[in-house]
């Protein structure tokens, strides 16, 4: 198995969020109209005058004295005074998650603490920075049940969380080019040529509601010895220990390999039996068997080379895989057409789950 080459890219730049100081009592000047001097005149005067003095001041001591600055005042800025807050309060404020991002009800990323708090005295607090989350902890009383934290790349986003120091989840992009999900539980891999998603094996077609997986592969040997070659299945070598072994009553050098897949589709359910048949003179064959459970046929044989539909013994129906014709009906013509589409269907959606376990195992990735 080759080694895989692991790509990540750790602690995605966040923006951090800007805040405006708004001063909400702006000063409007007044004036009074006197004859001569006025107070407020002399008042201006000497205002000036001490203008004057601090410039020379200012002249004197330039470049060495900084003059000193008052901070601006920040009054009235929902965006500071948001620190935390419960999720009741949080959503009926208009707040939502969008995408697991917090955004607030004006459009704006939420920066601050989310809390929610349980019966049994538990309470968890999750931490958000320009509305990703950054960090979750929850404690009951004194005890601290657990403490994520969360990275993140521009190319997987949520990359790696990690969990009282044990990462517990993490993406990387394997040799083949798919995308690998590894948590404590399960290893998950969204192939991309295929598009489905493989969850410890199991194959998934979300849109279609469709999975399937494949039995560990049984390889036969001849009672008489094993065989001397690689066994290559479209090109990519199988390593013998991926196998359960099985003995038979092969010629010597020869060998089976039985890779049998089962899926299923709304309570029915696909059988293909895959035979690769190995001999010392360097010949293979493949032999594949379809069978299934389709409503109220609870047994179906197919064959696609002679068209032939089987329900146990008895022939349902012949179909020509060439010109989709089907002939010899012994059932109804809407139940026979039913009967070959879910098994086109389910065939297609096994010969890409079987390239997809194939670049598994060129990867590396599964044993």
């Amino acid at each position: 198995m080759s080694d895989l080459s692991i790509s990540q890219k750790f602690n995605m730049p966040i923006a951090t969020p800007q805040f405006r100081s708004s001063n909400t009592n702006p000063i409007n000047p007044t004036t009074k109209e006197n004859k001569g001097l006025s107070t407020g005149a002399k008042v201006a005067i000497g205002t000036g005058l001490v203008a004057l003095a601090s410039y020379g001041i200012y002249v004197a001591t330039r470049g060495k004295v900084k003059p000193k600055t008052t901070p601006p005042v920040t009054t009235n800025n929902p965006v500071q005074e948001i620190k935390e807050l419960a999720v009741s309060a949080f959503k009926e404020a208009g707040n939502k998650f969008v995408k697991g991002k917090a955004v607030m009800a004006d459009g704006t990323n939420y920066t601050g603490k989310i809390v929610s708090e349980s019966k049994d005295g538990s309470k968890v607090v999750m931490e958000y920075l320009d509305g990703v989350l950054q960090k979750s902890t929850k404690t009951k009383g004194s005890e601290n049940i657990f403490e994520k934290t969360y990275k993140y790349s521009d190319e997987l986003g949520l990359e790696q969380v990690i969990n009282n120091n044990t990462t517990t989840l993490k993406k990387f992009i394997d040799e083949a080019g798919n995308l690998n999900i590894e948590n404590s539980k399960h290893l998950t891999i969204i192939d991309k040529p295929s598009g489905l998603v493989s969850i410890d094996g199991r194959f998934i077609d979300k849109q279609k509601n469709i999975s399937g997986y494949f039995h560990k592969p049984t390889i036969v040997l001849p009672a008489e010895g094993g065989i001397g070659y690689p066994t290559k299945i479209n090109g990519v070598e199988i390593p013998t220990d991926a196998f359960s072994h099985g003995g038979a009553t092969l010629p010597q050098g020869n060998c089976n390999i039985s890779w049998q897949y089962r899926g299923s589709q709304n309570n029915n359910s696909f059988v293909v039996d895959n035979i690769y048949q190995f001999n010392n003179s360097g010949q293979s064959r493949k032999i594949i068997d379809l069978s299934g459970k389709y409503g109220k046929y609870k047994k179906l044989n197919y064959d696609f080379k002679s068209g032939t539909v089987i329900n146990g013994e008895v022939p349902l129906f012949n179909f020509n895989y060439r010109t989709n014709e089907i002939t010899d009906l012994k059932i109804d013509r809407k139940e026979a057409e039913e009967l070959v589409n879910f098994a086109k269907e389910q065939y297609k959606f096994y010969q890409k789950a079987q390239k997809a376990r194939l670049r598994e195992y060129g990867a590396g990735l599964c044993c």
